[in-house]
């Protein structure tokens, strides 16, 4: 059985296998599942705040200090082989987590229905895939720290996937950092110099009155994501501010090693619910913000097939913002399809 998404032509199974993360003051649910027809992964990431939630449950699950995992291994095509936590307090980076885990594929899937122009093919053996989510720092002054975690969560991403045969990696949540921003240019061109940018605006969430061009990522779509470049040429950072950022003292270079394609910029989607980019126009909206922040990031041996459209912007303003009495976040989700490459 399967219930149609509200608002588009995704179908979402029934039932599903939920990873919630607990964050602060938020919840973070990662859904993953598997389409009985479609060797490819469907990755689901919805920020949800507790008032919106219902029942003693509930109450009771987002009460809970630890990450929760439930895993019905009977029914889902995915095993857990692999968990683990990163608490960012522990590195001096506040008090943020992020969750990330190894999943195997039970079992060879079915032939797919993907479109020729996908280059994909049916798995044929069991496949696995590292999965991350988290929830990176608000504050737009703190651009260290945002770094810092954004570095470490990427780090931990890539050595598992090396620690387990050089997997894919899918990394999603909201980073706090619009598509404009010299956080985005880190995750989708590998690398970053800190001294071109000011450490307030590494988030983008405050005017600088920067200009935006384009620029090639590692996976060439020049066309498709942008560069923040800022001004003066160079900023100061003191030495607590670098060591943060970088996690080495005196270095000033950021570099992580995952060649990282956001996956909405691979499905083309409509302008009213995407920028020239590519990406969402907004997945949250409330009284000081509307745009994009939340993401969901692949390596290259994925390709994203289809995408749930975010609301467009003038039903958003219609509604007043969120949350809502419809919608319990201020955040909206974002659903992706991937299948593996041949």
């Amino acid at each position: 059985m399967r219930e149609r998404a509200p608002g588009s032509g995704l179908s979402l199974p029934a039932t599903l296998l939920l990873l919630p993360i607990k964050i602060n003051l938020w919840l973070f649910l990662i859904t993953f599942w598997v389409l009985k027809m479609h060797p490819s992964t469907q990755i689901c990431t919805i920020k949800s705040h507790p008032d919106s939630w219902s029942g003693a449950a509930a109450r009771s699950l987002y009460g809970r200090r630890s990450i929760v995992i439930m895993l019905a291994s009977c029914v889902y095509r995915f095993s857990l082989l692999h968990q683990e936590n990163i608490e960012f307090q522990s590195f001096g980076l506040r008090n943020n987590v992020a969750q990330l885990c190894v999943l195997k594929s039970k079992q060879n899937q079915l032939e797919s229905e993907i479109t020729p122009q996908t280059s994909v093919s049916p798995c044929t053996q069991n496949r696995s895939v590292v999965i991350g989510n988290t929830h990176v720092l608000f504050n737009p002054n703190r651009g260290d720290i945002k770094l810092g975690q954004v570095r470490l969560f990427l780090e931990k991403a890539h050595e598992l996937s090396q620690e387990w045969g050089s997997i894919p990696v899918i990394i999603s949540g909201d980073l706090n950092s619009i598509p404009q921003s010299p956080m985005y240019q880190f995750l989708a061109s590998s690398e970053l110099d800190i001294r071109l940018h000011n450490r307030r605006h590494i988030s983008g969430q405050v005017d600088s009155g920067s200009e935006n061009i384009s620029f090639r990522s590692q996976n060439g779509k020049a066309s498709s994501i942008r560069k923040y470049i800022s001004r003066p040429s160079q900023y100061i950072w003191n030495e607590e501010e670098v060591r943060l950022a970088t996690g080495i003292e005196g270095a000033t270079r950021l570099q992580h090693h995952l060649k990282l394609c956001s996956a909405y910029l691979g499905v083309p989607g409509s302008c009213r619910t995407r920028d020239r980019c590519g990406e969402p126009l907004a997945t949250s909206y409330h009284s000081k913000f509307m745009g994009t922040v939340d993401y969901i990031w692949h390596t290259e041996e994925l390709v994203p097939v289809r995408v749930l459209e975010t609301l467009p912007v003038n039903i958003l303003r219609r509604n007043g913002g969120l949350p809502s009495k419809k919608w319990g976040s201020d955040h909206l989700a974002l659903v992706c399809e991937l299948a593996f490459r041949k």
